[in-house]
């Protein structure tokens, strides 16, 4: 039986709280400071290559 962390966890990692500071650039928020500590622990236990890893950890800094 599920309990449903994964959908959670994945819920939480919108960048709903991303911020732009004046000069146009992305500030990581919690939202994504959430999603970028998920990416480092799959990353940690091999989930991902290290492609997948630069590529996904560039589109939540991005905010995609």
């Amino acid at each position: 039986m599920s309990c449903g962390c994964m959908n959670n966890s994945r819920k939480n990692m919108g960048m709903d709280n991303m911020q732009t500071e004046s000069d146009g650039k992305k500030v990581v928020s919690s939202g994504s400071s959430n999603a970028l500590a998920i990416l480092d622990e799959r990353y940690a236990k091999g989930e991902l290559s290290r492609e997948e890893y630069i590529k996904m950890r560039e589109d939540i800094i991005k905010g995609e």
